[in-house]
């Protein structure tokens, strides 16, 4: 995905994020899912360690 980029530069970065929003929106849309659903599992994992420590 950031292969074809070169990080030197934020405007590198969102050439590539519009790129890749542009490319297919589905997927980013699955992405974005996918990234909620990563935080909340950090969320509760974190929540419930916190609960078994204490």
């Amino acid at each position: 995905m950031w292969s074809k980029y070169e990080p030197r530069s934020p405007k590198h970065w969102g050439k590539a994020c519009r790129d890749y929003i542009q490319q297919d929106s589905y997927r980013s849309m699955q992405g974005t899912l996918w990234g909620l659903g990563q935080l909340l599992a950090v969320f509760l994992y974190i929540y419930t360690g916190m609960v078994i420590v204490v």
